[in-house]
C-alpha cells in the first residue's frame, strides 16, 4: 500500500505524462495536416530538450498550454515553409540576441517547478550544452545551405528566448502580487 503523499506524486506524474502525450499527438496531427512530419520531428527534437532545461513561461491551465503549444507548433511549421530571412544579417543578429537571452535568463523556474540552487546550476549547465550543440548544428546547416533546418533551429531558439522573457515577467508580476497580498495581510 502506498501513502497519500506517494499517491499524490504518482497522480502528478501520470497527469504530466498524459498532458505530454496529448500535446505530442496534437503536434503530430498539425505536422501531418501540414504535410511536414519530418520538419516537425526535427523541430521537436530541437525545442523540447532546450525548453525542458531552460524553463520559461508556463500557461496557467493544461488546456491553455495545449492551445498555446499547438499554435506555436503550427506557426513554426508555417513560418519555416515561408522562406524566412534565413542567413541574412538581421536573421543572424536576431539569432545572436536569442542566444544571449537564453544564456542570460535560463533556467527560469516557475511556480509549478521551483528550482533550488543546485538544481538551477545543473539545469543551466545542461541547457547550455544543448544550446551549444544546437548552435553548432545551426552553423553547419547555414554553411551547407540546409535552409529549412537552419530556420527550424532559428525559430526554436526564438520561441525559447521569448518564453524565457515571458516566464521571468510572469515570475516578477507574481512576486509583486505576493508582496502586495502580504502587506495587506500584515495591515489587518
Amino acid at each position: 500500500m502506498i501513502s497519500e503523499e506517494e499517491a499524490a506524486v504518482y497522480r502528478y506524474g501520470y497527469t504530466l505524462l498524459a498532458e505530454l502525450g496529448i500535446n505530442l499527438i496534437l503536434s503530430v496531427v498539425i505536422g501531418a495536416a501540414a504535410g511536414q512530419l519530418l520538419p516537425l520531428f526535427f523541430f521537436l527534437l530541437i525545442i523540447l530538450p532546450l525548453r525542458s532545461y531552460c524553463g520559461g513561461y508556463h500557461a496557467d491551465s493544461f488546456w491553455r498550454c495545449t492551445l498555446l503549444s499547438g499554435a506555436v507548433t503550427a506557426l513554426a511549421l508555417w513560418a519555416a515553409r515561408r522562406n524566412l530571412p534565413g542567413c541574412t544579417v538581421p536573421a543572424l543578429a536576431a539569432a545572436g540576441i536569442w542566444i544571449f537571452l537564453i544564456l542570460s535568463l535560463a533556467p527560469c523556474p516557475c511556480e509549478e517547478k521551483p528550482l533550488g540552487p543546485l538544481e538551477s546550476k545543473k539545469y543551466r549547465k545542461i541547457g547550455r550544452i544543448f544550446l551549444a550543440a544546437e548552435v553548432f548544428l545551426e552553423i553547419i546547416f547555414w554553411y551547407s545551405g540546409q535552409r529549412l533546418l537552419f530556420d527550424l533551429i532559428w525559430l526554436a531558439h526564438g520561441i525559447v528566448a521569448i518564453s524565457l522573457v515571458m516566464g521571468h515577467d510572469k515570475n516578477r508580476r507574481r512576486r509583486k502580487q505576493n508582496r502586495v497580498m502580504n502587506i495587506q495581510k500584515d495591515a489587518r
